[in-house]
């Protein structure tokens, strides 16, 4: 439905197979399939003059048997929100702010935009190039919409600032070509072979380093160094206990007693903050273990969705004929559309809007406690590096302390001053292996993360070659499917183009956005305009073939004898296009328009709305009470 000041100057429902807007040129057929490509989430760089006067497009979709209702303010040069309700027309209508969720035609890191939101309902992989560009409805509608404006030698609607990466992916996407788990691999083995490059890198310079010194960086060597000086430290601090003498070096006794009070002081200080960081990390795990649970719980629930989802599409709706709690025979009720069970009346168009609302809701929340638990995470790997730190200067402080605190004792004989002097070196040893241990550990951390990269880089390698193997026998088969269809179009065609008779290979070039037959595109204006609506709707047909194509099963011709096209051999293509239509067994829709319809297809069984003319053109301003 199309609005204009409040009021519908155009309302029309398009059913499955062939759809048929007719009439005159100049009577408004293109502002209509404009409109349908814009509800449908395409961007126009301007409406046309009639389009202008229009303020709102309000659109009923059904996406994998399930019915929405999108609404699109009509705004020139500003990319408007989708406005969706996840029921029909009729019910989402009833209320005009109720039930309606806006998504932003923008990418954010908060919430779903437009294209993902109806992605996730065509069961799209979120889709992006090599460069990073996301792929978008708009860039996806292009090869579906084949319009006026753009060349008669493109294969998907012009448009500037085009790279071709984002045709080449939309191409693999909707062909079944595009993996998402192939693109991941890919990033993935991108970014690990970068990692892999820098711990090598670190690695050789720690080496270097560590090569022209006498630091040792064998952790077992090093282990049992620190044994044998903590055993001989152990036996100093016994025969120092045991030692006594009568006489107290006052002077060195309160020297000593200055000392012990200020490593009092500092060693509470650390212990405070260690056992406040141990505090935090634990309740940050208990938040991290509460979040993990909650993840896994949403994803359960989106997953049962699903499947109560395709159950239903299954099975269809089964009556209840017992109560579930006792088991005794449900009375049916007097009323019509009454719940068995509960008696509450039942929707007048049941379907599955409030499973697709709630599992649009349950992914969002996914999404933000995501996001929530990646902040956890973080936290929790600052503290897990603050708290050895700690420990460790809470050991030292307490080692320190201990040797104050043993120097308040009477005067020592030379044995006793001994055994300290001992301890210290003994102290100094130790600290010095701690230091080196540390530094083995770092080696050795990088020494298993270089070993695990490479490992895991090597698996990376055998799955892309696997998955594009995979990709390269689909490309061919749907290659083969499109060339096929094709030619159908091409073989019967009226005799005007005698290579169309003979010629035998069709290619679609994402890469240039244009498509050959045999190698070439160079005929007359209205055959390069017959071989690219034959190569649309070759993809087309193809796609109702294949099962592993992602084409949404929908396309739609603007003018279908577009640049000079003969009405017979126009005529003759629609009646092609029909027969194709009928005698396949999946679910599809045609949208074309024409000035030159095929008589036996002039009828209500394939056309859409009136017959126009430029005194009766598509939208009807004359319902405003002052028409403009």
């Amino acid at each position: 439905m199309i609005q204009s000041r409040g009021v519908s100057v155009y309302d029309e429902r398009f059913r499955h197979g062939i759809n048929i807007i007719r009439g005159t040129n100049s009577s408004g057929k293109s502002t209509i399939t404009d409109f349908i490509f814009y509800i449908l989430g395409g961007e126009l760089a301007q409406f046309k003059q009639a389009a202008e006067k229009c303020e709102e497009v309000i659109g009923e979709v059904e996406i994998n048997g399930k019915l929405i209702t999108i609404r699109r303010i009509v705004a020139v040069g500003g990319k408007q929100p989708m406005i969706i309700a996840f029921s029909d027309f009729e019910t989402a209508m009833k209320s005009p702010v109720e039930g309606w969720q806006v998504y932003s035609m923008v990418r954010s890191a908060s919430k779903e935009s437009a294209s993902q939101a109806v992605f996730h309902l065509l069961g799209f992989p979120e889709v992006k190039t090599d460069t990073d560009n996301s792929i978008t409805m708009h860039q996806v509608l292009r090869l579906i919409y084949a319009d006026q404006v753009s060349s008669p030698s493109s294969l998907m609607r012009d448009e500037l600032f085009d790279p071709y990466l984002v045709r080449q992916t939309v191409g693999d996407l909707l062909f079944g070509v595009y993996d998402d788990l192939l693109f991941g691999e890919l990033y993935e083995l991108r970014e690990k072979t970068k990692a892999l490059e820098a711990v090598s890198h670190q690695l050789q310079a720690l080496y270097k380093v560590l090569g022209g010194t006498d630091i040792e960086i064998d952790e077992v060597v090093l282990n049992q160094q620190l044994e044998t000086l903590n055993g001989e430290l152990a036996q100093i601090d016994k025969s120092l206990r045991n030692a006594s003498s009568t006489q107290i070096d006052k002077k060195v006794s309160g020297e000593i007693k200055r000392r012990i009070d200020e490593l009092t002081s500092d060693f509470r200080a650390l212990k405070i903050e260690e056992s406040e960081k141990s505090e935090q990390g634990n309740a940050i795990e208990l938040e991290i273990a509460d979040s993990e649970a909650f993840i896994y719980e949403l994803k359960v629930r989106i997953a049962a969705i699903d499947d109560s989802l395709t159950t239903r599409r299954f099975l269809g709706e089964l009556p209840l004929t017992h109560c579930p709690e006792c088991l005794s025979e449900l009375k049916k009720p007097e009323g019509e559309r009454l719940c068995p069970l509960c008696g509450n009346q039942l929707p007048d168009n049941p379907n599955d809007s409030g499973a697709l609302k709630m599992k649009q809701e349950l992914g969002q929340q996914l999404k933000e406690s995501q996001i929530l638990l990646n902040d956890k995470i973080k936290a929790l790997t600052q503290l897990q590096v603050d708290i050895p730190r700690l420990n460790a200067l809470v050991k030292i402080k307490r080692r320190q302390y201990e040797e104050a605190v043993e120097k308040v004792r009477p005067e020592r004989d030379e044995m006793i001053d001994q055994l300290f002097i001992r301890k210290g070196e003994l102290t100094a040893e130790i600290e010095e292996i701690a230091r080196q241990i540390k530094t083995a550990s770092i080696v050795k951390a990088f020494e298993k993360s270089k070993a695990d990269l490479a490992a895991s880089i090597n698996l990376l390698n055998f799955s892309i070659e696997r998955r594009k193997h995979a990709q390269l026998e689909r490309r061919i088969v749907g290659e083969r499917g499109i060339e096929s269809n094709t030619i159908i179009f091409l073989r019967e065609d009226l005799p005007r183009q005698d290579e169309f008779k003979v010629g035998k290979q069709v290619k679609v070039d994402f890469v240039n956005n244009t498509f050959s037959f045999d190698g070439q595109n160079q005929f007359s204006a209205s055959s390069v305009a017959y071989l690219k609506n034959s190569v649309h709707f070759g993809i087309f047909f193809a796609s109702l073939d294949l099962d592993f194509f992602r084409y949404p099963r929908f396309i739609m011709c603007d003018n279908i004898e577009d640049k000079g096209l003969e009405q017979d051999r126009s005529r003759n293509f629609q009646k092609i296009m029909v027969a194709l239509s009928e005698k396949s067994k999946t679910t599809h829709q045609i949208i074309f328009s024409t000035s030159m319809i095929d008589p036996s297809l002039n009828n209500e069984k394939y056309c859409v709305g009136l017959e126009y003319n430029v005194n009766r053109k598509s939208l009807d301003f004359s319902k405003l009470a002052h028409p403009q």
